[in-house]
Order: structure tokens, then sequence, then C-alpha cells
């Protein structure tokens, strides 16, 4: 009879499947697909993929199509804003340093955020703000 195994011979939990990889992959592609089908076009497609996003690539893609997009990602991220805060900041942020340009329509969504109880959500939403409005240094 064989001995029982006190511990896993390996951690499988903290490392992604091949499985989610590929699906990860899949989403990233279908990025590039709504950034290519344009904002009226592309939006559904892009929500679809926001919603089970979550390797940081992916999210980087969408950053990506937002200066892409230019003023027609506004909504989507408005929206995003108001579901998903902590990562919409994050793909705000990010898409500010690709060079997006008519982001800061969102300067009114993001200093309601700065108001947020949760402290970590407030001082990430008042940084976006000095980042968007040029009063962080961009350097």
């Amino acid at each position: 009879m064989a001995e029982p195994v006190d511990e896993p011979a390996e951690d499988t939990s903290r490392r992604p499947g091949e499985a989610w990889l590929a699906h990860q992959q899949r989403l990233a592609h279908l990025a590039d697909a709504a950034e290519r089908l344009g904002p009226e076009r592309g939006a559904e497609l892009l929500r679809r993929v926001w919603a089970t996003a979550e390797y940081r690539d992916v999210l980087w893609r969408i950053a990506r199509l937002v200066v892409t997009w230019g003023a027609g990602s506004v909504a989507f991220l408005r929206a995003r804003l108001a579901e998903d805060p902590s990562r919409a900041l994050g793909v705000v942020v990010q898409a500010k340093s690709y060079g997006a340009e008519g982001l800061d329509a969102l300067l009114p969504d993001l200093r309601a955020l700065a108001a947020d109880p949760d402290p970590d959500l407030a001082d990430a939403a008042a940084a976006a703000c000095e980042w968007l409005d040029g009063t962080r240094d961009s350097r």
C-alpha cells in the first residue's frame, strides 16, 4: 500500500493552466478583431472580451484599442469605470501612456471614484486624474 503524500508534488494553483492561457490568447485576438471593427461594431465584442479577460496582456491590448478608437472608446470606458473600476483605471492609465487622446472626458467619472469610501480605489482614481489632467509628472 502506498504511503499518503503530505504535500502535492507541484502546486498548480499558482500557475495558469494551458486551457486558461489558450482562452486568454483567444481573448487577445478578439480584442484585436474588435479594434479593427471600430467603436460602433466592435463595442459588443469588446464587452465580451472584457467580461472574461484576466491576463494583463489582454487588458493592455484593450488599452491599445482605446488609442485607436479615440473618442469612440470613452463611452465604453465610462461604463467599465462604473462596473469594474479597478481594472478600468488600469486600462485608462495604460491607454494614456500609449498616447490616447480624449480621455479627459472621463475626468468627472474619475473624480467621483476619487471620493469612493474604499481608500485604495480612491487613491488609484485620484492618481489617474492627476495623470489625465497633466498635473502628474509624466516622465
